[in-house]
């Protein structure tokens, strides 16, 4: 590049000579100064220079390739830079958003990414450390410490409220496997019970990924659900109450860019039900699908702060991690435990989506969550509940002020109520054992021990025969009325939504099949066809599968109208061909 600009300068002396000279030949002005002949000539012509020239077959134009920078500063600013890998995949993007033609949009080639770094010097290629260590250094002081810090300036800088301050993740279940559970069993010498007390597992292998959403101030969204498959079916939202659960479908029954992308549309929708500030904190991990560019874009223009947790810190830092998905979890299995155990059936992917509201309303109270962003030390904000655990910890530890002495352990309350539980009995037993002893009878007195013994009469058979009795009744009338549902649940329809996408639970209701018979009434209105899919848009909240069959329409009315026209022309000329050959003879 050097030698281009220093001939560039003998060019330049070369012009001003020719200027100065007008006769001077070009084939002395190339010999004095040691430039190409043809260079000189179009030089005089008017051409510029290759510097000042615009390049030849540029992708992006100046906004997109100002999009891209952006792009690229916003994932740095965030803490995860973006792999040289995925500068290709991210002006492809970019180029798609652009792109409003009917023809595919154009698209980078697998050496441009280093073309475009060559030109734009303000950046450069660096080699990330070994992934051998991450674990270790994820617990590094220092680097938590900054982490906090980022926390606590966006916080502070942004005037983000405690409610507006959110945790994301996903979280993958296989929806019939459970844990085993501690029984109590006879004992029976010399018999190995590891494995005569085996629990027959009947339940589905199959993997499902739920995505989850919190609040600092003990908010929750409705969950994404994301369903291996292909086929979004209607039996799926028979047991859902909730108007806003979103369930999709993958390949894998994983997360991907695009399932990510709508799960931001939808986290933002509902999160604003709850929004108090002017901007938004969302705290997540550092997967792909995360960090797109539509994500990344998105989030910025609904002035979303996003903080990306350090790499392999999930463990410690996340809140859902720490705390929440482990209550969801155990009550997962909690409700394949109890399916089993009542001889239901099998715990398939229709029961877990029966019992999914009930587990979270286990899993996602007040007290959880708030618990669990205390513990990763964001709110409130102490970050020595975290730092106290790394290696390098220098920092003194302050304990967390204990309520005052409260009588948590009341065992019954001023004014007794009739117990429903064994537990409530028992602690009225107890409460009147102690009324007895504290009575003015005298010790060692037939009254005394009589009442002692009314009251252990009291306990053995109020407890063995009546509460014991009660529960076990209503286990068999639950078991009986779940097993019902359950067979009801199977014997549903496999009856079809649409192919691919996502749908609302709250879309289910409406006549989704009658999507063809509401295109047809719109005809009379004379609307275009951007009009209708406008139109189906504000009808049906995510449904893709209906704007592609309305742009199918589109294409079959536009190739109905090529055909009737080539066949018109082709009349015509047919009809001009025999009125001449009349008049020719």
């Amino acid at each position: 590049m050097s030698s281009y600009f220093e001939e560039e300068e003998r060019l330049q002396e070369a012009l001003l000579y020719k200027e100065a000279h007008p006769r001077a030949t070009l084939r002395f002005l190339a010999r004095q100064f040691s430039v190409p002949k043809d260079r000189i000539h179009r030089r005089l012509k008017g051409r510029d220079s290759r510097i000042t020239r615009p390049p030849v077959n540029q992708k992006l134009d100046k906004d997109q390739d100002l999009a891209l920078c952006w792009y690229i500063e916003s994932l740095h600013r965030i803490g995860v830079p973006l792999r040289y890998k995925a500068i290709a995949q991210a002006a492809n993007q970019i180029l798609a958003a652009s792109h409003h033609r009917d023809s595919p949009p154009p698209t980078v080639g697998e050496h441009w990414p280093s073309r475009w770094l060559q030109t734009h010097p303000q950046y450069t290629v660096t080699k990330e450390k070994p992934i051998e260590s991450e674990r270790q250094q994820a617990m590094n002081f220092d680097d938590i410490r900054q982490f906090f810090n980022r926390f606590d300036r966006a916080k502070t800088e942004n005037k983000i409220e405690t409610v507006d301050i959110w945790n994301m993740d996903e979280s993958g279940f296989r929806v019939g496997v459970g844990r085993g559970q501690w029984v109590v069993i006879p004992a029976i010498k010399g018999v190995n019970h590891q494995f005569t007390h085996l629990i027959g597992s009947i339940g589905s292998t199959e993997h499902i990924t739920v995505i989850e959403a919190i609040s600092a101030g003990a908010e929750t969204i409705e969950p994404f659900i994301i369903i291996k498959g292909a086929v979004i079916q209607f039996r799926w939202f028979a047991d859902i109450e909730s108007q806003d659960i979103a369930i999709g479908v993958s390949e894998t029954g994983y997360s991907n860019d695009e399932l990510s992308f709508q799960w931001i549309q939808h986290w933002n929708r509902l999160s604003q039900r709850h929004q108090k500030g002017i901007y938004r904190m969302l705290i997540l991990d550092g997967y792909d699908s995360h960090l797109t560019y539509q994500f990344v874009r998105y989030c910025e223009l609904h002035k979303v702060i996003l903080l990306q947790l350090p790499a392999h810190s999930t463990h410690f830092l996340q809140p859902l991690d720490v705390v929440i998905f482990q209550q969801w979890k155990h009550w997962h299995t909690e409700a394949i435990d109890l399916h089993i155990r009542k001889g239901i059936g099998e715990f398939n992917r229709q029961t877990f989506l029966a019992n999914l509201e009930s587990i979270r309303q286990l899993t996602l109270k007040s007290g959880n969550i708030k618990s669990a962003f205390r513990r990763c030390g964001f709110v409130p904000f102490r970050p020595h509940v975290v730092l106290r655990l790394m290696p390098a910890n220098e920092t003194p530890y302050e304990p967390e002020p204990q309520p005052e002495n409260e009588n948590e352990n009341e065992l019954l309350p001023i004014q007794w109520e009739p117990p429903q539980t064994h537990e409530a009995t028992q602690l009225q037993v107890e409460a009147i054992q102690d009324m007895l002893r504290s009575s003015i009878s005298p010790p060692d007195t037939p009254t005394r021990h009589q009442n002692r013994a009314n009251v252990a009469t009291f306990k053995q058979g109020i407890l063995a025969s009546n509460i014991l009795q009660t529960q076990l009744t209503n286990y068999m009338w639950d078991s009986y009325t779940a097993k019902a549902d359950n067979d009801n649940r199977n014997r549903r329809g496999r009856a079809q939504i649409q192919r691919g996408g996502v749908v609302y639970s709250h879309d289910v209701d409406r006549n989704i099949v009658g999507a063809e018979d509401r295109l047809q009434a719109w005809a009379s209105l004379n609307l275009s066809e951007d009009q209708k899919v406008y139109r189906l848009i504000f009808s049906y909240s995510v449904l893709p599968q209906l704007m592609l069959y309305t742009k199918k329409l589109k294409k079959t009315a536009d190739q109905s109208a090529v055909n009737t026209q080539r066949r018109m022309t082709r009349r015509e000329g047919k009809k001009k061909k025999e009125e001449d050959h009349v008049n020719n003879s």
